[in-house]
Formats: C-alpha cells, sequence, structure tokens
C-alpha cells in the first residue's frame, strides 16, 4: 500500500514540473513576441519576426509590419538613440515646431529629422522624417550628426528610391488603413493611419494616432514620414 502512494506521489510531482515548464515556455514566447517591434499585433505572426528581412520582401502575401525604425533607431526608444548616437542633441526651435536632432548619410545626400515630442521621456524618438538633403546647402548646428552609412533604411527595408508599387502590394493588413493618396507639388502622398486605440500598437505605446507617409515622384520614393502624432 504505501509502495503505491509513493508511486502515485512522484507521478503527481513529475506532472506537475511538466505542467509549470510548459506554462513558462508559454510566457516566454508572449513576453518575446512584445519585445520585437510591434506592428500588426492581430495579423502577423510570430515567426514572420525571426525571418530574414531580404527574404520577407520576396514573399508575395507578406503583409508589412508597421514603420517603426530607420537604421536602428526605433520609435520611443532612448537605448536604441543611443546606440547610434552616444551623445544626442535635440534643439528645441526646429523648423518643424518641435524640438530636433538630424542626422546625415556619409555623402550628405540624406537626412534624417528625429522629433521630440514635450511630455516625452528623454531621447524618445516620436516622429521620423527621412529625405534627400540639399548638399548645396550647409547644414550646421549641435543637433546635426553624420553617420558612416550610405543609405538610411526603414524596418520594412524601405530606402529612398525604392519603388512606390512595393508598398501598394505589401501594405495589406485590415488594421492600417490607406487614409490618402494624393498628389502635392507634382509629388504622389500615400498615408497610412492608425487611429483606433483599441488596436495593440497604440495601446502599446499610449498613443492616439501613428501615421505612415511615402512621397513618391515617377513611382520612386522621395520622402518617408512616421510616427506619432502629438496629443
Amino acid at each position: 500500500m504505501m509502495v503505491t502512494r509513493v508511486k502515485y506521489l512522484l507521478i503527481y510531482i513529475v506532472t506537475i514540473c511538466f505542467s509549470c515548464q510548459g506554462k513558462t515556455e508559454n510566457k516566454t514566447n508572449i513576453i518575446d513576441f512584445k519585445k520585437n517591434d510591434i506592428a500588426d499585433t492581430l495579423l502577423i505572426n510570430k515567426g514572420d519576426f525571426d525571418k530574414n528581412i531580404d527574404s520577407i520582401n520576396n514573399i508575395k502575401d507578406y503583409k508589412f509590419r508597421l514603420e517603426t525604425s530607420i537604421n536602428g533607431i526605433s520609435l520611443l526608444d532612448s537605448e536604441s538613440l543611443l546606440k547610434v548616437i552616444s551623445l544626442p542633441v535635440f534643439i528645441d526651435n526646429g523648423s518643424n515646431n518641435f524640438p530636433e536632432m538630424i542626422i546625415l548619410n556619409s555623402k550628405k545626400t540624406e537626412k534624417l529629422t528625429l522629433l521630440f515630442y514635450p511630455g516625452s521621456k528623454k531621447n524618445e524618438v516620436s516622429y521620423f522624417i527621412l529625405e534627400k538633403n540639399d548638399t548645396s546647402k550647409n547644414i550646421k548646428g549641435d543637433n546635426v550628426f553624420i553617420l558612416n552609412i550610405e543609405n538610411f533604411i526603414t524596418n520594412n527595408n524601405i530606402a529612398l528610391e525604392s519603388n512606390k508599387d512595393t508598398l501598394l502590394n505589401k501594405y495589406k493588413s485590415s488594421n492600417i488603413k490607406l487614409n490618402k493618396e494624393h498628389k502635392q507639388n507634382g509629388q504622389e502622398i500615400l498615408m497610412y493611419v492608425i487611429d483606433d486605440f483599441e488596436n495593440p500598437f497604440l495601446k502599446e505605446y499610449n498613443m492616439p494616432i501613428y501615421t505612415a507617409k511615402y512621397y513618391s515622384n515617377n513611382k520612386k520614393i522621395v520622402k518617408v514620414e512616421f510616427g506619432f502624432e502629438y496629443p
């Protein structure tokens, strides 16, 4: 009788151990998912994050993640900025009416403007503006930095001179809507918007509206903007 009880006790203990292990693994998967560049959390599978972005672009039915970073600098992530610019400087009198910092590529042909919203934590970028730089104008200032890179590129592998059709073919998510497609000064503008606060992405960052704008000329991307709108 005693032997039988011991057997049942051992079986119970082993079962509990495996059960706990399974719960821990599930919890880890959820945490890992949230640590990724969150995007279309309702439609994108976690496995997509593990694929190389170049191979992803060759998959016709792959849906873009939201634009959340450029060259490793991510939205509302001060640590990512410090890894690229160790001592960032934002000036208050920026041309976009917000504190801003400017980063140029090595040839100074591309300009990345980072906007900082009042009320945000230190060095957290709220909005990105990537555009061609007028090399005839010598941009100077404490807030101007030069990176030893050839091009800026978003986490969706979009760079200046990318083909506009790539955007139309890849943005297929029901969570981000094409709000506007119009022309301005001869340029076509595609603007994608998330304004439903129940969306997991907005909840994650506690922001009201996300927009991504792509300016194109002759089907080539000439300017990219994305980030959160100021509350």
